[in-house]
């Protein structure tokens, strides 16, 4: 994404399987008024994680347990497992639910079969929105990151030439770019389960064989690609129609994928009126 920059990239191999990656979005703003069902519908871990805390961090923990519910049937902490740096993960036997069967495996003839495992997952939220992304058959991460710029985390996160070239944030497109870049590291680093625990600057293997989407949410909720990089910097950039970037959606995976994202409020606002 950024010339200079320690980007996570993906391994190259002709013989490389393919999968396919799923994101549901949903608005936290659609449950406000619906925290006590919002209780009794999640896992216990997020209820709990919903109390004693700001009313826009507990309506990130209750999207977060009902996208669980609604995309992977987690109903009970015992559906989750944890990793050592707090990664969530799908316990055996937890599937994902209507519309996200694991697809097809692509093994040329004759090579061994890939041994089944529970879906992986990646949950993010920022700018009013709470990210799920379920994948089959690989470690998967996720982030969202609103719109901004900080000159001071470009240099020391991404180097002092991927800092020039990310310019000093004046410009809506270096925005968007910054934005894009932190949020593809994040999901990169969420995907390995260790997150910022070590530093990706003195480990950077940690950031290779991982392939990556990014989109750009924009502020009718519609998708767009990022900025191609000589667009970044135009003062004039005005490549979304006139739509404001509310977010950038960054997905990292184990194995080339085809991401299909949909947004998930009607589904859980079903959810929430059935009380199931």
């Amino acid at each position: 994404m950024l010339e200079g920059a320690r980007i996570p990239r993906g391994r190259s191999c002709a013989m490389t399987r393919r999968t396919k990656v799923t994101i549901s979005i949903l608005h936290t703003a659609a449950l406000k008024g619906h925290e006590p069902a919002c209780s009794s519908l999640v896992a216990p871990h997020y209820s709990a994680a919903a109390e004693g805390v700001p009313a826009e961090r507990a309506l990130e923990e209750y999207g977060a347990g009902l996208l669980l519910r609604a995309c992977a049937g987690v109903t009970r902490d015992e559906d989750l497992a944890w990793g050592v740096r707090g990664k969530p993960a799908l316990a055996g036997g937890v599937a994902p639910g209507a519309g996200h069967s694991p697809a097809p495996e692509s093994a040329p003839d004759g090579a061994p079969g890939v041994a089944s495992r529970p879906p992986g997952i990646g949950v993010s939220h920022d700018a009013g929105m709470v990210a799920l992304a379920l994948c089959p058959d690989a470690e998967v991460g996720v982030d969202l990151a609103r719109i901004g710029f900080d000159a001071r985390v470009a240099r020391r996160v991404f180097g002092n030439g991927a800092a020039r070239a990310l310019g000093d944030g004046s410009t809506l497109g270096q925005r968007v770019a910054f934005s894009c870049a932190w949020a593809e590291l994040e999901a990169t680093l969420k995907g390995t389960g260790m997150g910022f625990a070590l530093d990706f600057r003195s480990h950077p293997e940690l950031l290779d064989g991982w392939w990556h989407e990014t989109r750009v949410i924009l502020d009718d909720g519609s998708l767009a690609m990022p900025p191609e990089a000589g667009e970044r910097g135009v003062g004039s950039w005005e490549p979304f129609g006139g739509l404001a970037p509310a977010a950038c959606l960054s997905c990292a995976c184990e194995l080339p994928f085809d991401l299909e994202v949909s947004w998930a409020d009607e589904r859980v606002l079903g959810i929430l009126a059935g009380g199931a």
